[in-house]
């Protein structure tokens, strides 16, 4: 065999009264997860690709995400239909730490619910997707060259197969296999490829050879005091981390080193906790000194803020956040307007406490009228830093400033400051990578820009490419919250089910739905938000209505004011799209939302009796 050696194989049958649709999946995170939940209800047959040895996506052991990390969104909030975290509305008020899942329960969460829906005899691990591409001839089957196959729509999916798989590989070259679909979600998620500045990385390519630190990327950092191996790189400058490699596992350690980290992420601020000591891990030995380039100041949150209309009461951030109070319309706001955004802004300030007065007031976030949205973050570690006198000597934040160059030891910047430096640490994002393996057309037709950080493709509501059928795409959108997510799986479903109409180009709204998202991609970066979906709920309403799942809120204020209440007041969660539409279960929704607002009951209790 050659190293060129392709083993063919399909999938595809034309599609009759026995055989279902075929769907391929790309991705066995939550997104592929949940797609194909959803496909096996509406009867279809997916197939899901996983070029890991195990599922669950940036959660995995091997993923970007570390030990003990936790989730941005409450356990309320992080689950599917079907299968819920526990809740005990009396034990969680008492302990805060219970709400927010660990990387840990996430990924045993994941498991379980593969299983209770039988997932994981549909994955296929270790199979890397290398192409997609559209074949519409009508053409011979692989297996049988005289046998035609179909007139429509047929994906092919190239795949290389790891020794990882369960196949039997007996040879080292890499194998690859082609298949054949009907139907394609891409599920490769929002996360797919670390992202380095480029003016940094060619820099850092450049003058490696002056510098004798090590330089990454915050998906390598797994956790404050276990050393970071060269196999578990996936980097766009892999040639840095290749000579990162080979640097002893001690050297490896932050324990005593200068830091200088770059970018101001949800990961930025966790990471800065651990640095600095403010996450208390036994035998480990924090940082000298982090040094943290910003550029864009935001607002930091902690996961439970005080109320800031009621000070003896504590609650998850998504409470304050996440609801409808104030709404005018219940339709998706593309641009929120100057008053909103001012208000929003305000209202930020208010759930950060005490951020605006330290470090002299030079890490508030200016208001920008322009700006789409207010930037805000959920880190305690952050938050625990800024506010801890002890950690806050071992944190020098550096606003506004660009790198000029970098020595052996040290980095220079263009007002010629000049700090100690022996690890350099990316916390700058992921680019989606669809490049790597969607095809030319497919490319075109989503209109997709690799450069474009926040909003590389056109998609109708994140979902669909009205005029290119048969392909969709699930959590492409930041953040990729599960309510939404899982929205996005049943409409997806149904549209390949035939249940639902595919979103159609010529219609207006759909028109100008895509025009609005072009004039979003248009807005200078300086003035974007981090959600490419500035509405969220608005967003997610609107998927709930496109499968009849959103339920009629002025009748439900005039019939059943209690749950009304639950759903206009509470915290955003799965189950307030499980009450009307195909596939509901009020009765179970009702029951998880009952439980949600009997701890909001019990956490006023505590707060009560603490005053």
């Amino acid at each position: 065999m050659n190293s060129n050696m392709k083993e063919c194989s399909t999938l595809y049958e034309p599609p009759n009264k026995a055989q279902p649709i075929k769907v391929a999946i790309i991705g066995a995170g939550p997104g592929g997860l949940v797609s194909a939940k959803w496909a096996l209800s509406e009867g279809l047959e997916p197939t899901i690709f996983e070029k890991a040895s195990t599922l669950g996506g940036i959660w995995r052991d091997d993923g970007y995400t570390w030990p003990r990390m936790k989730t941005n969104s409450t356990k309320f909030r992080t689950s599917f239909l079907g299968l819920s975290y526990p809740i005990d509305p009396v034990l969680d008020a008492k302990d805060r730490s219970s709400i927010f899942p660990t990387r840990e329960s996430v990924i045993d969460y994941f498991n379980q619910y593969a299983e209770k829906f039988n997932l994981l005899h549909y994955i296929r691990f270790g199979y890397e997707v290398i192409r997609v591409a559209l074949n519409q001839n009508c053409f011979s089957s692989i297996d049988t060259p005289s046998q035609k196959v179909s007139t429509k729509q047929i994906w092919k999916v190239n795949v290389r197969v790891s020794k990882d798989s369960k196949d039997k590989i007996s040879t080292n070259t890499p194998v690859e296999k082609e298949y054949e679909f009907e139907k394609v979600i891409v599920a490769s998620g929002q996360f797919s490829v670390p992202r380095f500045p480029p003016d940094l990385e060619q820099m850092c390519c450049q003058e490696w050879s002056k510098f004798q630190g090590q330089i990454m990327h915050s998906s390598q950092y797994s956790s404050f005091f276990q050393p970071i191996t060269g196999n578990q790189a996936n980097l766009a400058a892999s040639q840095i981390w290749d000579q990162n490699s080979r640097k002893s596992e001690q050297e490896l350690l932050f324990s005593n080193k200068n830091i200088l980290l770059i970018g101001n992420s949800i990961s930025a601020g966790e990471i800065i906790g651990g640095l600095t000591g403010l996450e208390n891990h036994a035998n480990y030995i924090p940082a000298k000194r982090v040094f943290h380039l910003i550029n864009r100041p935001s607002w930091p949150l902690a996961r439970f803020p005080r109320d800031p209309e009621d000070s003896s009461l504590f609650w998850p951030v998504e409470f304050f956040i996440l609801h409808r109070v104030n709404r005018d319309s219940l339709n998706e706001v593309p641009f929120p307007s100057l008053e909103d955004n001012r208000t929003f802004d305000q209202y930020l300030e208010k759930l950060s406490g005490n951020f605006v007065n330290l470090f002299d007031g030079k890490l508030k976030p200016e208001f920008n009228p322009d700006l789409c949205g207010s930037l805000f973050t959920f880190t305690d570690s952050y938050v625990g830093l800024i506010n801890n006198p002890k950690a806050q000597n071992k944190y020098e934040p550096i606003l506004h400033e660009k790198i000029k160059e970098i020595d052996s030891a040290q980095v220079i910047f263009d007002s010629g400051r000049i700090i100690p430096c022996e690890i350099i640490i990316f916390a700058t994002g992921y680019s989606q990578g669809l490049e790597k393996f969607l095809d030319s057309k497919i490319l075109q037709a989503i209109e997709y820009d690799s450069s474009e950080r926040f909003m590389p493709e056109i998609l109708y509501k994140s979902s669909f490419s009205p005029g290119f059928e048969g392909i969709a795409f699930i959590g492409l959108w930041k953040p990729p919250l599960i309510p939404a997510l899982e929205l996005q799986a049943r409409w997806i479903s149904r549209v390949f089910s035939g249940n639902i109409n595919y979103p159609n180009a010529a219609d207006p709204a759909v028109k100008e739905y895509l025009e609005n998202r072009r004039k979003w991609r248009l807005i200078p970066g300086k003035n974007r938000p981090y959600e490419d979906h500035a509405d969220y709920l608005g967003f997610a309403d609107s998927l709930a209505e496109e499968i009849g799942a959103l339920p009629d809120f002025l009748i439900m204020k005039e019939k059943d004011p209690e749950l009304y209440e639950m759903l206009w007041r509470g915290p955003h969660c799965t189950e307030q799209y499980n009450l009307v539409g195909p596939d509901a279960d009020p009765l179970s929704a009702r029951t998880k939302l009952e439980l949600i607002n009997q701890y909001i009951k019990e956490c006023r209790k505590l707060s009560a009796k603490s005053s």
